[in-house]
């Protein structure tokens, strides 16, 4: 690439790794997505390195300033409840109703559905939702507050694969009823979080 455009990816690289804890595994996807597209490695260590090495020496900065390796010192890790960060990624699977994550994987796996370019688009960011957010979350213990913080960055990302896929998903089959019944039932998917939290809400007043 030119210099002027490894440069600027470069350095959104490097703001995307600061911006949050868990961000340094950013670089882990693009790693990663390099490797099962085939390529090697070389063109990502150019833009990789001089991030790792920022990196580094930004939690060498804040340990000598605030005696702690994590970008964000209100963030409280405990990897030994493995468990605790499990049950907040299947809490949060289960709370967005499952489809959101199973149509992507169904768009992957099934042959001429996408185009090589399109299932790679999704590939990548369905590894930067599992590697990001549910890896992380699983990691570090959870999160000692509510509402999935650690998950929610990546949410918007979930949003795009979701769509896209069962966009692809209702326009490939061949009977108009199965078409209309992924659409409905994607609309239900959607609107199921906010349907609950409302139900939940108005049973509360009553109450």
């Amino acid at each position: 690439a030119p210099n002027g455009r490894h440069h600027g990816t470069t350095a959104a690289i490097f703001i995307v790794c600061l911006a949050r804890p868990e961000g340094i595994l950013f670089a882990a996807v693009i790693a990663l997505d390099r490797w099962l597209d085939g390529r090697d490695l070389a063109g990502a260590r150019k833009y990789l390195g001089p991030v790792l090495l920022g990196y580094c020496v930004l939690l060498i900065v804040r340990y000598q300033f605030y005696a702690s390796l994590s970008p964000n010192t209100s963030i409280k890790f405990n990897p030994y409840n493995f468990t605790n960060g499990l049950y907040q990624v299947a809490s949060y699977v289960l709370y967005l109703s499952l489809l959101p994550f199973i149509y992507p994987i169904l768009t992957l796996s099934i042959k001429n559905l996408a185009t090589a370019d399109e299932k790679r688009r999704d590939r990548f960011l369905l590894l930067t939702v599992l590697l990001v957010s549910f890896f992380f979350t699983a990691a570090s213990g959870g999160d000692y507050r509510d509402h999935y913080r650690f998950l929610v960055p990546t949410f918007p990302l979930v949003v795009v694969l979701f769509t896209a896929s069962a966009q692809k998903l209702a326009t490939a089959q061949k009977s108009r009823f199965l078409t209309q019944a992924i659409l409905w039932v994607s609309l239900a998917a959607v609107m199921a979080p906010s349907l609950r939290s409302l139900i939940g809400n108005l049973a509360q007043n009553d109450v």
